[in-house]
């Protein structure tokens, strides 16, 4: 961000110049990264889901369970989850 509180705007050109590409280069998909879902998905992209595996410390805590069995917030705000 700027310091007047507004995103970047080199974000938004970086991203549409490797959308660009990709569609010049007859590429079918780009991977825009993980998290900000909701931006992406308002903007046209197709969420995908991504798995990890996580090895939590054992004996296992009560915070942990509940982070590993629910979803990134973000991805339920975009409706992906």
């Amino acid at each position: 961000m700027d310091r007047s509180g507004k995103p970047a705007r080199s974000f938004f050109g970086v991203t549409k110049m490797a959308i660009r590409h990709a569609v010049a280069n007859g590429m079918k998909a780009v991977a825009l990264g993980a998290g900000s879902y909701q931006g992406k998905v308002l903007r046209g992209a197709q969420v995908h889901g991504l798995w990890s595996a996580v090895v939590p410390p054992q004996p296992l805590e009560e915070t942990w369970q509940q982070a590993l069995t629910r979803p990134f917030p973000q991805a339920v705000e975009a409706g992906c989850a």
